[in-house]
């Protein structure tokens, strides 16, 4: 006899039937999101688990959005653990699907045994903070609770003030805002590195603060994308809408004490296949004030670049208005790289080492330019500066060659 099991924390499916050995299931559907004109779509994630409860092994066919294996032409990336308390590992069973929600798996079940799966590198909620927190004692960061989030769980920051004082530049960086996605691998290796020998000078001349678990109740509740009240609020970053996104008014009021002079919000790819490359989202320099922080900047992607091999996004998601790190470029000055992705086919502990490289590099940028005082990297308010009527013009024309027009224009020159 076979049961399905979705009653712990994390799990995410649409629903689903046993039928003797075999299992129909769907997708969990959250809100579709639609901002700065685009739609985003998150629901292709699913974690779950199965029970034998008979005295023999059991094989077991299970169909996610499909009947069968028929027609289902890639070999998904599927993660799975005999328990809970273990860690997920890359599943050795056959398994097929089609790039998007439709999947067919066949695992096979010990006696009385149980299997959990997923498309993703799941992040226990109750682990993943007590893991954050154990790094943060071997750094000497400072935890602090930020805020609450809507479901009342606590929003969490790890400070690490610079030894030179209060004046020098602060990196910000997050991640979790998106709960299947395992950003927080990069976030974990970047305090593991804070914590270590490599960080002394960055650790001595600059500040960091890290917020690695953006969404927690979309970590508890096994949410595709969104927070409890169903809002993705990475692209819908709303933080005077506190009622329905406290997470959002937090993580503003906590960017506004830092005025961060760098920011890094990781992300992770996840079903995609090679159409999609780790790397960062890159924007136009037209959108920070003043020749040194352009350069600034303009540094820190040709180190990305190069670590990258020119993988990168460009166009119209780079600008998008409604989202933290536009607010943060505006009011600050702040130079950004976000989204972040990381690619789980790299594998976890690849997805690791590269989060924490993006972040050495750009903050070595920072420390051999000497940059690394807020007043030398924070421009002057931006009611202050002089309205360069061209700027968005610019900015707009980069975005549209870089996204669509060269996307129309490749296919017609054979590239």
């Amino acid at each position: 006899m076979l049961e399905l099991i979705t009653d712990f924390d994390g799990a995410n499916l649409g629903g689903g039937s046993v039928r003797g050995n075999r299992v129909l299931a769907k997708v969990r559907r959250d809100p579709i999101t639609r901002a700065d004109g685009s739609t985003h779509d998150y629901n292709y994630h699913f974690i779950f688990g199965l029970r034998n409860l008979g005295d023999a092994p059991l094989s077991v066919e299970v169909c996610l959005e499909c009947e069968g294996p028929d027609g289902l032409e890639q070999t998904p990336l599927v993660y799975a653990t005999p328990a809970l308390d273990q860690d997920f590992a890359p599943a050795v069973f056959p398994a097929r699907g089609d790039g998007a929600r439709r999947t067919w798996l066949q695992p096979t079940l010990p006696p009385h045994g149980e299997l959990y799966l997923a498309n993703t590198f799941p992040r226990r909620p109750e682990a993943l903070l007590a893991g954050l927190d154990d790094l943060a004692a071997q750094g000497g960061a400072r935890r602090g609770v930020y805020g609450q989030s809507l479901q009342g769980r606590d929003l969490t920051a790890y400070y690490y003030p610079a030894a030179q004082g209060p004046r020098q530049a602060c990196v910000f960086i997050t991640s979790g805002f998106h709960p299947p996605e395992p950003d927080t691998l990069a976030s974990e290796a970047v305090m593991a590195w804070l914590a270590s020998d490599q960080a002394a000078e960055a650790r001595q001349k600059l500040s960091f603060c890290l917020a690695p678990v953006a969404n927690p109740d979309g970590f508890f509740l096994g949410a595709q994308g969104h927070n409890a009240a169903g809002v993705n609020f990475y692209w819908e970053f709303q933080p005077k809408q506190e009622e329905r996104i406290p997470e959002a008014a937090a993580l503003w009021a906590l960017a506004k004490r830092l005025q961060p002079s760098l920011y890094f919000d990781f992300h992770a790819y996840t079903f995609q296949g090679a159409a999609k490359q780790a790397g960062p989202y890159l924007k136009p320099l037209w959108f920070y004030r003043g020749d040194t922080v352009r350069g600034l900047a303009q540094d820190m992607e040709t180190r990305l670049l190069e670590l990258t091999g020119g993988g990168c996004m460009r166009g119209a998601s780079p600008l998008a208005r409604s989202t933290l790190q536009a607010r943060l470029t505006t009011r600050y000055n702040t130079v950004t790289f976000a989204k972040y992705h990381l690619h789980l086919a790299q594998g976890v502990p690849a997805c690791r080492e590269h989060g924490c490289q993006v972040v050495s590099r750009c903050v070595q940028a920072m420390l051999d330019a000497d940059l690394i005082r807020r007043d030398q990297v924070l421009a002057r308010p931006w009611g202050a500066q002089p309205r360069d009527p061209l700027r968005k013009l610019r900015a707009v024309s980069e975005a549209l060659w870089e996204g669509p027009v060269k996307g129309f224009l490749r296919p017609l020159l054979g590239r």
